[in-house]
């Protein structure tokens, strides 16, 4: 079944391209509507193959969507192209390629008017390729013919085939490029003229047929969609399929708590090779938020987003990675993750965050689901704590999960009066020798609040950050934590 539906092109793309109509017909559009039927017959064509992948299917999702492949519309559609555009006709893009296709994409014997058309056509540039081997026996150079979609047929030499001859005057419009003389002839731009009025004839008959062609097909669009709508079901069952085979990923639950045992970040497993550090995760209705505290780069927002990924996994239907896993359904996913400021609306990152917050708030219920990651970064410390606090306290007035990673560690003991508050904190290790220092990040999720709140003047020295400036940060930073407390 992945071998018959790893050929498939984006049907979706394809149909909006088939009920598109132009304002005013155009060639590129007419080029472009032989290329969407020839997309389409292959489709279909491949369609036929993937049903025959289904035998000995016992499944009612299967069989629902076989059901709708299986569609005799399908079929008609097929064979209505068959009967009208030629078999050995395939998807071009150079000029001359599609100049051919859109003369001969019309199956013959389809429309009698077209087939003179071309017949009288294909007799004129029958007639020109011949002229032009004249021309090379008359004159004995090697001449080559070259065609454009402005200039049509034109004639070109390479300037060291000449040896050191003159063209004959009978080669008009000599221009040279690089290496190469590109020229033509009277009688060649006769012909090019005669062309043109044949293949104009030509188009205006195989331009109709094809669009009175993809009218009908309009008029059984919605069953391409219900393909469509199935094939990308059926890959997406597939894709499933495969992730839970070859990854270590568990079937998960739905019940009224979060639980999750050894939990990794989908992204960042797939991403990285080296090894994740698993965390567990646990949430119900008497500890519905959860505060997160720890040092920059010690994991806290992978941790949150391992949470909303593996939550929005398992509500789409497929396996998670981890040992076990229990989710509650929820309604919403709201995240306040991302830092940046917005230029097209001239939206500082503050108002971005408190535009996303108010929303948040506006919308949330009780079988949300809320990622918020250092909120009130944007403004002032006092401020910021504030509005942080309040935020909260509104957010404990619902029985939605939130995680709420924060940099306020205030906040760690002025919400403890909340009995469904629990603190946890991203371990690190701190080594202090003479006047260096190193920190060890151990990416693990522990219970409790981490005491430790001068992470940021310990990563100063580590970064290398001059002693001087370590020392008066260090002063400042004591001395306002003594006027809070």
């Amino acid at each position: 079944m992945v071998v018959a539906l790893k050929p498939f092109q984006d049907i979706d793309h394809l149909i909006t391209a088939l009920i598109q109509v132009p304002k005013k017909p155009s060639v590129k559009h007419a080029e472009q509507s032989i290329n969407n039927v020839i997309i389409l017959k292959h489709t279909l064509k491949l369609i036929n193959l993937l049903k025959e992948s289904f035998t000995g299917v016992q499944n009612s999702l299967l069989d629902a969507i076989y059901s709708l492949l299986n569609d005799l519309r399908l079929e008609a559609l097929e064979e209505r192209i068959n009967d009208v555009i030629n078999e050995d006709i395939t998807y071009v893009k150079s000029p001359l390629a599609l100049r051919n296709q859109r003369c001969y994409a019309v199956r013959a014997g389809f429309n009698g008017l077209l087939d003179v058309a071309r017949q009288t056509y294909k007799e004129t540039v029958d007639d020109l390729n011949e002229m032009i081997d004249q021309y090379r026996e008359q004159y004995q150079i090697p001449i080559k013919t070259q065609f454009s979609s402005t200039a049509g047929f034109y004639l070109s030499i390479n300037i060291e085939q000449l040896e050191d001859k003159q063209l004959p005057l009978i080669f008009i419009n000599v221009k040279k490029k690089r290496k190469t003389l590109t020229f033509t002839t009277l009688e060649v731009m006769k012909k090019n003229t005669k062309i043109s009025d044949s293949l104009t004839e030509v188009y205006l008959m195989s331009d109709k047929t094809i669009e009175d062609l993809i009218s009908e097909i309009r008029n059984d669009i919605s069953v391409l969609y219900k393909a469509s709508e199935s094939i990308a079901m059926l890959d997406m069952l597939t894709s499933f399929a495969h992730q839970c085979t070859v990854s270590n990923y568990v079937r998960p639950e739905f019940t009224d708590t979060l639980a999750i045992k050894a939990g990794r970040n989908p992204m960042r497993e797939s991403l990285y090779v080296d090894t994740f550090v698993p965390n567990d995760t646990y949430a119900s209705s008497a500890t519905n938020f959860q505060l997160i505290t720890g040092p920059n780069m010690s994991g806290k927002s992978t941790y949150l987003r391992q949470i909303a990924l593996m939550s929005i996994m398992s509500q789409i239907g497929s396996y998670v990675p981890a040992e076990y896993a229990s989710f509650r359904i929820v309604d919403q996913l709201f995240t306040r993750i991302c830092n940046d400021d917005n230029i097209e609306s001239n939206a500082s990152t503050f108002v971005v965050e408190m535009r996303e917050t108010a929303y948040i708030l506006q919308n949330v219920t009780d079988d949300s689901l809320v990622i918020i990651d250092e909120l009130g970064r944007g403004t002032s410390t006092h401020d910021g704590l504030g509005i942080t606090y309040a935020i909260c306290e509104e957010l404990l007035k619902t029985k939605a999960f939130i995680f709420f990673a924060t940099h306020f560690h205030e906040l760690t003991r002025s919400l403890t009066v909340y009995p469904n508050v629990v603190n946890l904190h991203l371990e690190v290790e701190i080594e202090e020798e003479d006047s260096r220092v190193a920190m060890k990040y151990l990416y693990r999720v522990k219970d409790g609040r981490n005491d430790e709140e001068h992470y940021g003047l310990k990563f100063g020295q580590i970064i290398g950050l001059p002693e001087n400036v370590i020392r008066k940060a260090t002063e400042v930073s004591y001395k306002a934590f003594e006027r809070t407390y």
